[in-house]
């Protein structure tokens, strides 16, 4: 419900008053509503959010703005080695969370005013509860996006492991929470169909989590290029070589392994857990999957988000080519046929990678395991391809039943 700060909220996160250890006693795992959407309790606070929204932004400062689980703490660290030239110093001496500090989080939002210009930021929040002193500013947000049948997966194990998150439950509730909004920050949906209305303003920028997996070194460019700030090719090497998964999982001052296991108990489970696209394959069943992709249509009609623009369209003969090979594969792996198809693998025809992996079929895990297949009529006509067009993943699996991993 919508209220005022619980006492002690905010004396809890000022870092003046208490440490991150008596800060994690605070959390309850419940969340609250502030406009709607549900927040967790003692990580954020009415009155914290409320300072967000009417925070004084300044025409240098950079915003983060992702769902969660879609790549923040990459950007965040890509970022932090640009704005240093591609010096690692900073990003080896200053934990993440101050780098670029939470805008609607209780310490964040109560940090800002102390934050040095330019002022890196990051937040989750929709666009309807966002600064709204940003639209009438020439600052600049980066939205990040991500397939979200991988933020499903990666949210449902971040839940495990995060204290002020309520236990995820079964995978089938969780899947189902999420499709219903019922999650932190509510609706993905919503989220990415509010954010995206913004492509085509000089201050914005979407780039996904797939594409700077695709080519780092060409994502780190484009970021490059929306913040004004050109770099040499052996800064742009330092960047790319630095913000890479492994580098940044080794990094004590970004794998989160400097909180208390009373914040975020990673016993059992990494926070940077394994960086990939597509794992939801090895993860969703044939139900989830056909369930998670006709809500996907309802709530996604009309809205396309599209790649760059390199990416954005495939010329009809190539089409064709990826089409005719998808029936192929799908026929084969009717038949049971693991050779060919299987060692294959995607063909070089599909820059998306939406064909990858299809007929698939792998010898350590049993009957039901899912692989992703694409149909013709699911690629639009005009507009680009758009990102996260569901892949109708049950076709083609080698019969309907679970996975051999769940969530």
């Amino acid at each position: 419900m919508d209220g005022p700060a619980e006492p002690g909220n905010q004396a809890a996160w000022d870092p003046y008053e208490k440490n991150i250890s008596e800060i994690s006693q605070n959390l309850s795992g419940e969340y609250f509503r502030y406009k709607g959407i549900p927040f967790p309790v003692g990580i954020y606070s009415p009155e914290s959010i409320s300072i967000a929204e009417n925070a004084d932004v300044q025409d240098d400062d950079i915003f983060i703005v992702t769902y969660p689980k879609s790549g923040t703490n990459w950007m965040i660290e890509i970022i932090s080695l640009i704005l240093k030239d591609g010096d690692p110093s900073w990003i080896h001496s200053v934990p993440i969370w101050k780098r670029s500090p939470w805008c609607e989080a209780i310490m964040g939002a109560f940090s800002l005013p102390d934050q040095p210009s330019p002022r890196l930021m990051s937040s989750h929040l929709p666009i309807q509860l966002f600064t709204k002193d940003f639209f009438n500013s020439k600052a600049k947000v980066i939205y990040m996006g991500r397939n979200p049948r991988d933020v499903v997966v990666s949210l449902y194990h971040y839940s495990k492991i995060a204290r002020q998150l309520k236990d995820p439950g079964t995978p089938d509730q969780f899947l189902q929470n999420f499709l219903k909004g019922e999650v932190q920050f509510g609706s993905w949906f919503n989220h990415i169909k509010g954010w995206i209305r913004m492509q085509g303003k000089e201050n914005f920028l979407f780039i996904t989590y797939e594409e700077l997996q695709q080519d780092l070194h060409s994502s780190v460019q484009r970021i490059c290029q929306f913040l004004g700030r050109p770099l040499g090719e052996e800064a742009l090497e330092s960047v790319v070589a630095h913000s890479a998964f492994n580098a940044m999982k080794a990094n004590t001052m970004s794998n989160f392994t400097l909180l208390p296991p009373s914040l975020l108990d990673q016993s059992h489970g990494a926070f940077l857990r394994k960086g990939v696209c597509g794992d939801w394959k090895n993860h969703f069943t044939v139900v989830q999957s056909e369930a998670f992709d006709r809500v996907y249509r309802e709530q996604m009609r009309g809205h396309t988000p599209t790649r760059h623009p390199k990416n954005k369209h495939i010329p009809p003969a190539r089409a064709q080519r990826c089409a005719v090979e998808v029936a192929s594969r799908r026929q084969g792996a009717r038949e049971g046929g693991r050779g060919a198809a299987a060692d294959r693998g995607g063909s070089g025809e599909d820059p998306l990678g939406a064909t990858r992996g299809l007929g698939r079929t792998r010898s350590s895990n049993p009957p039901g395991t899912l692989v992703e297949s694409v149909t013709q009529k699911s690629r639009p006509e005009a507009k680009g391809l758009p990102i996260f067009t569901p892949h109708n993943s049950s076709l083609g699996a080698t019969q309907p039943g679970l996975s051999s991993e769940k969530f």
